[in-house]
């Protein structure tokens, strides 16, 4: 099934190399050929059985498998979402609710070539703005420059006004996003089977109105800092890039594009809700 399989270690992490080579010698018994990108050589020099390759190659494997946490799944699924490349995250972490197969674990990945695992295509947004679009698979937040300073929204879904927020930011989520940075906002948590946009206000200054609110995944989302207002807010998308909004209003809507995570056949999002937030409190 995955005849080429492309390894994502994530590189601020040492454990997530040790990992890797752990990995690669189950993954080398199913056959398949194992890639690495080619700035890792050096730390991987000694696990043998590993091509390395031009970024540019390795994202188009049949699989990629991210080692790490949340975060470097979401960093290697833009990448793999540009090749419609399925993903596999191994969870180096702590919650890594994105990830599918434990460190601990790592003889599931046997079960690669078995039609153990399914794949299931995970909606992403398109952000708009000033004329360039930015995708997520988590979250788009608008959040204020200066964490001590409250910053005012205006918020329309479909061009229709739904009011103004007093607040930290706010987050547009995907049901994917829904158990990431909008949970810790008060957000509601969303089956990832659920296409929906989620729209969370941090920290409202606000005892009734401020609430999170879901809509269809074929609604768009538009958001604009009051013009009145002389503090600095930001756009971040996924927590990667950071831009400048001032005035300027961004447009949030379903993106075409898709990221295919790898999941197994048994994966229910009420069992790994449980596991993640409440078996280990």
């Amino acid at each position: 099934m995955f005849e080429t399989i492309a390894l994502y270690p994530n590189p601020t992490r040492r454990v997530t190399f040790e990992v890797l080579a752990n990995a690669a010698q189950i993954l080398k018994k199913s056959g398949a050929r194992l890639l690495a990108d080619e700035r890792y050589q050096l730390l991987l020099q000694d696990v043998e059985g590993i091509t390395f390759v031009s970024e540019r190659e390795f994202f188009s494997a049949d699989l990629v498998i991210a080692f790490g946490g949340d975060g470097t799944l979401l960093s290697a699924s833009h990448e793999a979402s540009e090749k419609g490349t399925p993903i596999l995250g191994v969870n180096c972490g702590h919650v890594g609710f994105l990830t599918s197969v434990s460190s601990a674990d790592l003889d599931r990945l046997s079960d690669l070539q078995s039609g153990a695992f399914c794949i299931q295509e995970r909606m992403m947004l398109s952000v708009l703005h000033r004329g360039k679009e930015y995708y997520a698979l988590n979250e788009a937040c608008v959040v204020s420059k200066n964490n001590c300073t409250l910053s005012a929204y205006d918020v329309s879904v479909d061009d229709i006004y739904i009011g103004h927020y007093h607040a930290d930011g706010l987050i547009v989520a995907t049901s994917t996003g829904s158990t990431a940075y909008s949970l810790s906002a008060g957000g509601a948590a969303v089956d990832p089977r659920l296409d929906c946009l989620c729209i969370t206000p941090i920290c409202p200054h606000s005892l009734l109105r401020a609430r999170p609110i879901i809509v269809p995944p074929t609604s768009c989302v538009k958001i604009s800092h009051r013009a009145d207002e002389t503090d600095e807010v930001v756009l971040c998308v996924d927590g990667r890039q950071e831009i400048e909004l001032a005035t300027d209003a961004i447009e949030i809507s379903k993106s075409e594009k898709v990221t295919r995570v790898l999941v197994p056949k048994e994966h229910h999002f009420c069992n790994v809700l449980y596991s993640k937030f409440f078996e280990r409190n």
